[in-house]
Parts: C-alpha cells; structure tokens; sequence
C-alpha cells in the first residue's frame, strides 16, 4: 500500500486465490479504515481471481462507500471488470 496525498494505493498483482486472499482483505481493510482517504486499487497484473478474492474486494469496496470513502478499481483485467460490474 502506497499514501499519494489523500489517496490509498493498493497494487493487486498475479494471481488471487485462496492462498492470498488474507493478504488482501487486510490491506483492503486497512485503506478503507483510514479516515479521509480514498481508496484506489490497482488491478493491471492481476492474471487470475477466485471468488474468495473477488467477494472480499466487494465486501471492502462496500465498506469503504458506507464510510464515505471514494474507493476505484483502476485498470482491472476485462474479465475481472465485468465480474466486479455483475456482482455489485
């Protein structure tokens, strides 16, 4: 995770299972808690998701819009993009 003025990086990279969705959640978590931030994530290299990953990227975005956070997913793999816009 990355503070550029009041926004929150988070890099996803590679691929996203079972195996690193704690990894993720947490630092999900942790941006979405910080007051005044928003929250950006960055998807570019992201060769794989499961459904534990995406649903917590969800749970969180969720999260971060009821706290009033702005929260985006910058430049997600197309298929991760229509996944994410189905199940919002």
């Amino acid at each position: 995770m990355v503070r550029v003025q009041q926004s929150l990086f988070v890099v996803l990279c590679g691929e996203l299972d079972i195996a690193v969705v704690d990894q993720v959640r947490s630092a999900l978590r942790e941006a979405c808690l910080d007051p005044g931030s928003d929250t950006i994530v960055v998807a570019r290299n992201v060769s794989f998701i499961d459904c534990s990953v995406l649903a917590s990227l969800l749970e969180l975005r969720r999260a971060c819009l009821d706290r009033g956070h702005r929260w985006h997913l910058v430049d997600p793999p197309p298929v991760m993009r229509r996944l994410c816009e189905l199940l919002e």
